[in-house]
C-alpha cells in the first residue's frame, strides 16, 4: 500500500530520529497521525501548507518546544496544540483563527506567541497568566479592546497590535515594565494613557494612523529611540506668548503637540532620540520644518529646554547650555506675536 504524501514527508525524520522537521511549503492538506512516532522532535515547521486541522496525535510529542503552523487555513488552536506543555514558541500567523483559547495558559512556558493576521476578535483574561511571555504578536486582527490582565505580563518585551480596531489602551499597560517595543498603528485610539510613562525600558512606540489629538506629558519623558506618530489629528493651534521661562515639560509637550503642515509627509519618526551622538542636525534626525517666521523650541532629552526667536530655516544650533550626553531634538513652532 503506497504511503500518503504526509507520511512520506515524515518518514525520513522517523528513521533518523532527528529533533527538527521542516515541512514548509509542501502543499500538504493533512498531517498523518503517525507523527506521534517522532518523539525526538523539539521543532516542527508546517508553515505555508493547506492544513485546515492538525492531528490529535500531535499532542503526544510532549518534548516539542517550537511549532510553526503559519500561513495555513486553521480556524482554531486545537486541543492537540494546548497539550504541548513544553512549547516556548508558537507561530500561527496568517490563518483564519477566530479566537485565542480560554485556556491558553496551559502553554505556561511560552515566550513567543505570534498570531498576526488572523480574525481574532478578543483576548481571554487567561492571556495574563503567560508569565514567561516575551513577545506577543497580534497585528492584523479585529481586537477592539485589551483585557486588564494584559498588565500581568511582566516579562513582555514586544507587543504588536497594529491594524486592529482598538479604541483605547488600558491603563494596566503601564505595568509592563519590561516592554521595549509597542506598536498600535492603524487603530481607533484617541487618547494615550498617561501610564505609558511608566514604561522606562520602552524604546520604540508606534501610534501612527489613529485619532490622537494630544499626548500626555508622561509619554514624552520616555527615552525613546523611535517614536512614530504620523497620520494623527495632532493639535494645529498656533502657540501664543511662548516664553523661555516655561518649565521643561510644557516645552517638551509643545514639540509633540504641534503638527507640521499637512503637505509635509514624513518618512521617518517625528522624534528620534539617540544616546550615541550630540552632533545630529534636525535633517539628520529626519525632521522637516515649516519655512516661516517661527519660534524655535529646543528640548534636550534630559528635560532641559530653551527657546529663541528665529526667522531662518537653517539647521538648529541649540542655545541650551545643557551638558547632556543625549542628542538635542528641536522643532519649530508657529507663533502669533502679540
Amino acid at each position: 500500500m503506497p504511503m500518503s504524501k504526509g507520511l512520506q514527508a515524515i518518514w525520513p525524520a522517523y528513521r533518523s530520529g532527528c529533533s527538527s522537521l521542516n515541512l514548509c511549503n509542501m502543499r500538504l492538506k493533512e498531517i498523518p497521525g503517525d507523527i506521534r512516532l517522532l518523539q525526538a522532535l523539539t521543532k516542527l515547521v508546517l508553515k505555508g501548507n493547506q492544513l485546515t486541522s492538525l492531528p490529535e496525535q500531535l499532542g503526544n510529542i510532549t518534548g516539542l518546544q517550537t511549532l510553526n503552523v503559519g500561513t495555513n487555513e486553521l480556524q482554531q488552536l486545537e486541543e492537540c496544540v494546548l497539550q504541548l506543555v513544553n512549547l516556548t514558541t508558537l507561530h500561527a500567523f496568517g490563518n483564519q483563527i477566530l479566537a485565542v483559547p480560554a485556556d491558553i495558559s496551559r502553554l505556561s512556558k511560552l515566550t513567543v506567541l505570534n498570531l498576526n493576521d488572523n480574525q481574532i476578535a478578543a483576548l481571554p483574561p487567561a492571556i495574563g497568566l503567560l508569565a514567561d511571555l516575551e513577545t506577543l504578536c497580534l497585528h492584523g486582527n479585529m481586537i477592539p479592546a485589551l483585557p486588564q490582565q494584559i498588565g500581568r505580563l511582566k516579562a513582555l518585551k514586544t507587543l504588536l497590535l497594529s491594524h486592529n480596531t482598538l479604541a483605547a489602551l488600558p491603563p494596566h499597560i503601564g505595568n509592563l515594565r519590561s516592554l521595549e517595543r509597542l506598536e498600535v498603528a492603524d487603530n481607533r485610539i484617541r487618547l494615550l494613557p498617561p501610564e505609558l510613562g511608566r514604561l522606562k525600558r520602552l524604546r520604540k512606540l508606534e501610534v501612527s494612523i489613529n485619532y490622537i489629538q494630544t499626548f500626555p506629558t508622561e509619554v514624552l519623558s520616555l527615552e525613546l529611540e523611535e517614536f512614530h506618530m504620523d497620520n494623527n489629528p495632532l493639535l494645529r493651534e498656533n502657540v501664543v506668548n511662548v516664553q523661555a521661562t516655561y518649565d521643561p515639560l510644557p516645552l517638551k509637550e509643545l514639540c509633540a503637540r504641534v503638527a507640521l503642515e499637512e503637505q509635509v509627509r514624513l518618512g521617518f519618526p517625528i522624534f528620534c532620540f539617540s544616546a550615541h551622538s550630540t552632533t545630529h542636525s534636525p535633517e539628520e534626525l529626519g525632521l522637516w520644518f515649516m519655512p516661516c517666521v517661527c519660534m524655535r523650541v529646543c528640548v534636550c532629552a534630559c528635560a532641559c529646554a530653551c527657546a529663541c526667536a528665529c526667522e531662518c530655516a537653517c539647521a538648529c544650533a541649540c542655545a541650551c547650555a545643557c551638558a547632556c550626553a543625549r542628542v538635542r531634538v528641536c522643532a519649530r513652532v508657529r507663533v502669533r506675536m502679540c
